[in-house]
């Protein structure tokens, strides 16, 4: 019984792979099916936006063939009132050649105007439609077929309320192209919502292609048949274009500018990498997590170690500071030792909010420094004895030993945050009624600052990860209190400095941080 558990914890490190690499091959194959989804999803818009364009085409080209007919129409009536109906000389152009034969029915009875003689199939149409034309007369009416291959278009013209009279002309259908380039050159076909202004109608290509097929207006580099879509004229504005259709494709290039990220690519390279690593990566994946793991309690008691270090400082200002404001001191100078101390536990709350911003910044990567070269022993000993009143609350009395004349290249702010940091972690592991000596020399062309307690030292095999942030050392099973990134943060000015930072045992007993920059030569 006992050897099942064990044959089950054996098989663990066979399955787990396994398993890996099985969810491995099922991402890859939803990650395929996703990506051709998304992919044909992007093309369907892509295609929807073609349709867009293709239906603004149809709108405007129907409108300005119809104002042409329009025209014809109009001309026509105009003569016959005073005459019989023609073409004047001044009907514009691109009016007069849509018309290829001109006819006139009376009574039944056809007289061709003008054009070329009319064959009888086309006389006979024009007898045929207008007899069957609606009592409502209107402007103009289209009628379309296709005849031995070739398509033809007829307009009708009332030319009076009874229907006794009507003008008639069949277009010719190369004449329409004025008008398409027309339509097309007016404005960008996709609207601004959609191309964001950018995108013109170079990016389509279009065809305008008659009810028998034939192609009277291409325009643009196409075509990519892989983003064509045709889109018919219909009945729209009184079916002036019935039959027809216009094809429109986009340049899949512009589909960056039509789609958020444009096209999807294949991630096919990439899973056939995924797959073959799939047993490497699940492995790591497990010793990740056991890192995340350890690491997430880390962060939890660095939460619980910079809550309770906020805490302890505004408990004990407010208390002193209550006190006073209370009138509870007993005389003027217990008053003042109350406000020296609210002051001392300020400088400390300060010095711990500084190391979380400091540490925050360098963990984005925005710590920056701006190092000038000085003589560093000024500031050294400027910093030593700001840091004595916190120093006192443990009665630890600082000492220095600084060399005038060593200079370094420092950024004051970064440097002075680096040796605060140095004394909060030699007066908090050091003990009481203790003292902790500065030194500042030079060294094979290196400065060496060195902070010495007589705490119990730090053991080899920690002295690399307590500069790791979060580490806190522990000594039997009980961990010394703090939030674990003061030391990381001295390591990392350090390094911003060009230096390094390093720990090693005191002569005597104790430890000695010793922080090495490159050293310059400073005038007095």
């Amino acid at each position: 019984m006992l050897a099942e558990p064990g044959r089950r914890a054996a098989l663990v490190p066979i399955v787990l792979p396994l398993a890996g690499l099985a969810v491995a091959v099922a991402l890859a194959v939803a990650a395929i099916g996703a990506t051709r989804s998304h992919r044909a999803a992007a093309e369907r818009v892509l295609l929807d936006d073609a349709g867009v364009a293709g239906t603004e085409f149809v709108r405007r080209t129907a409108v300005d063939v119809g104002y042409g007919y329009q025209a014809v129409g109009t001309a026509l009536r105009r003569t016959d009132a005073a005459g019989a109906p023609s073409l004047p000389a001044r009907l514009p152009k691109e009016a007069r050649d849509l018309v290829k034969h001109l006819f006139v029915v009376e009574h039944g009875a056809l007289r061709q105007l003008a054009g070329p003689e009319a064959p009888p199939g086309l006389t006979d149409w024009v007898i045929a439609q207008s007899t069957t034309l609606p009592a409502e007369r209107e402007g103009f009416m289209t009628r379309h077929r296709v005849l031995n291959g070739q398509a033809q278009t007829l307009v009708m013209v009332p030319l009076d309320e009874s229907g006794a009279r009507t003008a008639a002309f069949d277009v010719e259908l190369d004449a329409l192209r004025f008008y398409l380039q027309r339509a097309l050159d007016r404005a960008p076909l996709l609207p601004d919502v959609i191309g964001d202004g950018h995108v013109t109608n170079a990016v389509l290509q279009i065809d305008f292609l008659d009810a028998a097929g034939d192609a009277h207006l291409r325009a643009g580099t196409g075509p990519w048949p892989g983003w064509q879509v045709t889109v018919p004229f219909g009945d729209f504005y009184r079916g002036i274009l019935e039959g027809s259709r216009v094809r429109v494709s986009i340049d899949p290039a512009v589909a960056e500018r039509l789609l958020p990220g444009g096209l999807p690519g294949s991630t096919l390279p990439a899973l056939a990498v995924l797959v073959a690593a799939a047993l490497a990566l699940t492995l790591v994946g497990i010793l990740q997590r056991r890192r995340e793991r350890a690491f997430a309690r880390l962060r939890e008691d660095f939460m619980v170690s910079v809550s309770h270090d906020l805490r302890t400082p505004l408990a004990q200002i407010r208390l002193f500071t209550e006190t006073v404001l209370l009138d509870r001191a007993r005389s003027p100078d217990e008053a003042r030792r109350f406000l020296e101390a609210a002051v001392r536990e300020t400088l400390r709350l300060g010095h711990l909010v500084d190391n979380l911003l400091d540490f925050s910044r360098a963990e984005r990567g925005g710590l920056d420094l701006a190092p000038t070269p000085r003589r560093l022993a000024p500031l050294v000993a400027q910093v030593t004895q700001a840091f004595q009143p916190l120093a006192a609350t443990r009665r630890v009395h600082l000492e220095a030993d600084l060399d005038p004349e060593a200079g370094a290249a420092v950024d004051e702010a970064g440097f002075t945050r680096l040796l605060l940091n140095l004394l909060d972690n030699a007066v908090k592991f050091g003990p009481e009624k203790g003292d902790v000596t500065v030194r500042l020399g030079r060294s094979a062309g290196a400065v060496e600052l060195a902070v010495e307690d007589r705490g119990p030292g730090v053991p080899e095999r920690d002295r690399e990860a307590i500069f790791m942030p979060y580490h806190r050392l522990r000594r039997g099973a009980k961990a010394v209190t703090g939030t674990g990134i003061g030391l990381a943060i001295v390591r990392e000015l350090a390094t911003r400095h060009g230096g390094s930072c390093r720990v090693e045992g005191r002569e005597g007993g104790g430890a000695r941080f010793v922080v090495r920059l490159p050293g310059v030569e400073v005038a007095a």
